[in-house]
């Protein structure tokens, strides 16, 4: 019908050819298959959606790492991810592709994941205070254990939810 009117195909894109409509109304399925995913704490689950979805090579190899649960390795594909999309190098931002925002955001949470599943957590916590992240910088300090830091970040930003820390 007339909704399946297909605009020009971007280029590269894994759905090119598709009707731009329904690539579209994909794409809206496999952010809330993750969404509900990650809310569940199907990791499996959402890794792989996110192996449909990633267009950077790179992520794939990372998710790969992660899924099998080599978590140092992902971690440093997903830190090598983003430093090749904070370059300025045409040719290492060529290799990466045009990778989407959610996907330089999953570079990052995923690098957060990998952290916390090696126990890794005087490393986030310098990292959550040098980007003001203070739920993660909680979580460090409980972890930890650093009681004076957390009553004192306690007292200027309190949490929502409470039981998270346990």
């Amino acid at each position: 019908g007339f909704f399946l009117e297909k605009e020009s195909p971007k280029q590269g894109s894994k759905y090119e050819g598709m009707p731009a409509l329904l690539e579209c109304e994909l794409e809206m399925v496999h952010v809330a298959l993750c969404e509900l995913y990650r809310q569940l704490n199907e990791s499996d689950l959402f890794l792989g959606v996110w192996k449909k979805r990633a267009t950077c090579p790179s992520t794939l190899s990372a998710l790969n790492f992660d899924q099998r649960g080599e978590f140092e390795k992902a971690q440093n594909m997903y830190l090598n991810c983003m430093t090749d999309a904070a370059s300025t190098d045409a040719a290492v931002l060529a290799s990466i592709g045009n990778p989407s925002t959610t996907e330089a955001y999953l570079w990052e949470s995923r690098w957060i994941e990998c952290a916390k599943q090696m126990n890794d957590w005087d490393i986030l916590t310098e990292f959550s205070r040098s980007v003001i992240y203070t739920d993660l910088l909680h979580e460090c300090l409980w972890r930890v254990p650093d009681w004076a830091a957390l009553k004192e970040l306690l007292a200027k930003h309190p949490l929502e939810d409470p039981v998270r820390l346990r």
